[in-house]
């Protein structure tokens, strides 16, 4: 793929792999204490959970959002009072929540296949409301994996194939797809060159987007215009 370069190898990435074929293993969700003489201590801090991913630390709240991943579970974790709350069961795999700005309670995330808006004020006996904003129901072999959205506000949410019991999964059903607010829908950057997309991030400046590709265990980098929102092919 022409922008594409690939940075480095993420062996660490194996631990993943083998982690997504033992479906029931527990993860707590780990801290990040004090560095101290070039140690860092670490902590858990709430769990355990099946796939605890896609923190995401709430500056105007105060908060950290994270999910339950393969349950479809939003959770919540509160730093001052140490307390973790979580929502009920959504149905499907939830993939990368966003906070909307200046709104405590509503969220951007990746529902299976579906964008959708998630309205929860964080309590467990409350059930979310889920609107959907696009969908790529087209492909039926693929799932949204992860979601982030660029400082102007853009969400990209980035796709795998689905995975099977035995842990493996449809090849190259793998896209970063982008959600138009002119239209009110999905539209797709890149396509199915891959088939396991993860940890969608930029660098500080917004120039560069980087993307996991987890089967492979590598980091991809692209150009990325932060004017236009337009990432290399």
């Amino acid at each position: 793929m022409a922008g594409k370069n690939n940075i480095r190898n993420c062996s660490f990435l194996s631990v993943w792999k083998h982690s997504l074929r033992c479906w029931m293993l527990l993860f707590p969700l780990m801290s990040l204490g004090s560095v101290q003489a070039g140690k860092i201590s670490m902590r858990v801090v709430s769990g355990p959970f099946d796939i605890s991913e896609e923190p995401h630390y709430d500056c105007q709240n105060k908060i950290l959002l994270f999910v339950d991943k393969l349950v479809g579970k939003i959770c919540i974790y509160n730093p001052q009072t140490g307390c973790t709350t979580c929502s009920c069961n959504l149905g499907e795999e939830l993939a990368g929540v966003i906070p909307i700005q200046d709104s405590r309670n509503e969220f951007l995330a990746g529902l299976g296949p579906k964008l959708v808006k998630i309205t929860w004020n964080g309590r467990p006996e409350c059930k979310p409301q889920v609107v959907t904003l696009g969908r790529f129901d087209y492909d039926a072999f693929a799932t949204f994996s992860d979601g982030k959205a660029d400082c102007t506000g853009r969400t990209f949410m980035d796709t795998k194939g689905k995975m099977f019991c035995d842990g493996t999964m449809v090849p190259y059903q793998a896209s970063i797809f982008q959600y138009d607010r002119d239209y009110c829908n999905l539209k797709i950057e890149q396509y199915k060159d891959a088939t396991f997309y993860n940890g969608l991030a930029w660098n500080t400046k917004y120039t560069r987007m980087y993307l996991c590709e987890s089967l492979l265990e590598k980091v991809f980098g692209f150009d990325y215009d932060i004017d236009t929102g337009k990432i290399s092919e």
